[in-house]
C-alpha cells in the first residue's frame, strides 16, 4: 500500500473514532461506565476522558510542529490525570463532545497536508520520546484510537 493510502487510512481512523467510541458505550449504565473490573485499572469512563485529554494534547503538538521550528512537545502524566475529579466522575458526554469536535478539526488539518510531502517530516521534540514528526503524530494516534477501542471492548466484556 502506498504511503498516501496509509495516511488516508489513518486519517479515516481518526475521523471514525468518536462515533465508534460513542457506539461502544451507548447502552452502558452510569454504574457500568464507572465500574472497576479485573480487565483494567481504568473504568470505561476514565478511558473516554483519557482519550479526550490525550487527543487534545496531540492536536496541540501537531499545531506546534506545523507552526514552529523544532518545538518542545510536553509529555503529561496520564495516570495522574485519570484520577482527577473530572476524569473520575464527569459525564462522558462532555469528553465525547470534545472528541467529536476535536477529531473533525484534526482530520481537517491532516487532510490539508496530504499534497505536501515535505511537511510530513517537520519535527518537534517530545520530552520523553525525543524527535517526533507529523507522520509519527498521525500514525501514533491512529494506533492510540485502536488501542483504546480494544481496551473498552475488554472492559465491557469483563462487565458481563
Amino acid at each position: 500500500m502506498h504511503i498516501t493510502q496509509n495516511k488516508l487510512a489513518a486519517i479515516e481512523t481518526l475521523r471514525r473514532f468518536p462515533a465508534a467510541m460513542t457506539a461502544k458505550v451507548a447502552q452502558l449504565s452510569e454504574a457500568q461506565l464507572t465500574e472497576i473490573t479485573p480487565a483494567d485499572i481504568w473504568t470505561v469512563a476514565q478511558v473516554i476522558h483519557h482519550c479526550a485529554n490525550s487527543h487534545m494534547n496531540a492536536f496541540i503538538r501537531l499545531k506546534l510542529v506545523l507552526t514552529e521550528e523544532m518545538p518542545p512537545l510536553k509529555n503529561y502524566d496520564q495516570d495522574a490525570w485519570a484520577v482527577m475529579a473530572d476524569d473520575k466522575s464527569a459525564n462522558i458526554e462532555m469528553s465525547l463532545a470534545i472528541l467529536r469536535g476535536l477529531h473533525a478539526r484534526w482530520v481537517m488539518v491532516f487532510e490539508t497536508l496530504l499534497d505536501d510531502a515535505e511537511i510530513w517530516q517537520k519535527e518537534g521534540v517530545h520530552s520523553s520520546d525525543g524527535p517526533m514528526n507529523v507522520t509519527h503524530l498521525l500514525f501514533g494516534y491512529q494506533e492510540h484510537c485502536e488501542v483504546h477501542l480494544a481496551q473498552v471492548d475488554r472492559i465491557i466484556a469483563a462487565l458481563a
